[in-house]
Protein backbone atom coordinates (compact mmCIF):
# COMPACT_ATOMS: atom_id res chain seq x y z
CA UNK A 1 0.00 0.00 0.00
CA UNK A 2 2.98 2.14 0.39
CA UNK A 3 4.06 2.33 -2.57
CA UNK A 4 0.96 2.34 -4.22
CA UNK A 5 0.80 5.98 -2.26
CA UNK A 6 3.89 6.92 -2.93
CA UNK A 7 3.25 6.20 -7.26
CA UNK A 8 0.00 7.95 -6.44
CA UNK A 9 2.00 10.74 -4.78
CA UNK A 10 4.02 11.18 -8.07
CA UNK A 11 1.09 10.69 -10.35
CA UNK A 12 -0.74 13.70 -8.23
CA UNK A 13 2.65 16.01 -8.62
CA UNK A 14 2.42 15.30 -12.38
CA UNK A 15 -0.93 15.87 -13.05
CA UNK A 16 -0.53 19.35 -11.19
CA UNK A 17 2.65 20.07 -13.59
CA UNK A 18 0.69 19.42 -16.68
CA UNK A 19 -2.67 21.11 -15.68
CA UNK A 20 -0.55 24.25 -14.91
CA UNK A 21 1.86 24.25 -18.04
CA UNK A 22 -1.83 23.51 -19.87
CA UNK A 23 -3.29 26.78 -17.86
CA UNK A 24 -0.27 28.76 -19.04
CA UNK A 25 0.55 27.73 -22.08
CA UNK A 26 -3.33 29.03 -23.21
CA UNK A 27 -2.72 31.94 -21.48
CA UNK A 28 0.61 32.58 -23.02
CA UNK A 29 -1.18 31.63 -26.65
CA UNK A 30 -4.26 33.53 -25.85
CA UNK A 31 -2.28 36.80 -25.00
CA UNK A 32 0.07 36.70 -28.19
CA UNK A 33 -2.91 35.90 -31.11
CA UNK A 34 -5.28 38.45 -29.16
CA UNK A 35 -4.69 41.04 -31.72
CA UNK A 36 -4.90 38.49 -34.74
CA UNK A 37 -6.89 35.12 -34.21
CA UNK A 38 -10.82 35.68 -33.71
CA UNK A 39 -12.69 36.00 -31.22
CA UNK A 40 -13.90 32.91 -31.89
CA UNK A 41 -10.45 31.04 -32.20
CA UNK A 42 -9.49 32.62 -29.11
CA UNK A 43 -12.83 30.93 -27.09
CA UNK A 44 -11.88 27.49 -29.19
CA UNK A 45 -8.35 27.57 -27.78
CA UNK A 46 -9.50 28.73 -24.12
CA UNK A 47 -12.48 25.80 -24.00
CA UNK A 48 -9.61 23.20 -25.60
CA UNK A 49 -7.49 24.21 -22.90
CA UNK A 50 -10.32 23.86 -20.05
CA UNK A 51 -11.37 20.61 -21.25
CA UNK A 52 -7.73 19.56 -21.11
CA UNK A 53 -7.24 20.50 -17.58
CA UNK A 54 -10.17 19.12 -16.73
CA UNK A 55 -10.06 15.50 -18.08
CA UNK A 56 -6.37 15.06 -16.32
CA UNK A 57 -8.02 15.84 -12.97
CA UNK A 58 -11.43 13.87 -13.97
CA UNK A 59 -8.48 11.01 -14.73
CA UNK A 60 -6.46 11.44 -11.57
CA UNK A 61 -10.11 11.95 -9.42
CA UNK A 62 -11.19 8.12 -10.98
CA UNK A 63 -8.22 6.54 -10.09
CA UNK A 64 -8.19 8.20 -6.52
CA UNK A 65 -11.71 6.95 -6.23
CA UNK A 66 -10.05 3.37 -7.16
CA UNK A 67 -7.36 3.61 -4.56
CA UNK A 68 -9.86 4.77 -1.88
CA UNK A 69 -11.84 1.10 -2.49
CA UNK A 70 -8.99 -0.36 -2.48
CA UNK A 71 -7.42 0.89 0.79
CA UNK A 72 -11.29 0.53 2.36
CA UNK A 73 -10.71 -3.18 1.60
CA UNK A 74 -7.82 -3.73 2.70
CA UNK A 75 -8.27 -2.24 5.97
CA UNK A 76 -11.15 -3.74 5.89
CA UNK A 77 -9.70 -7.63 5.62
CA UNK A 78 -6.80 -6.36 8.04
CA UNK A 79 -7.79 -5.05 10.80
CA UNK A 80 -5.31 -2.94 13.17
Amino acid sequence: MEAARSAFAAYDAATNAYTQCVDATIARTSQRFAGVASESDLQALNTFGTRAHNAAIEQEKAIVDQFNAQVRTYNATHPK
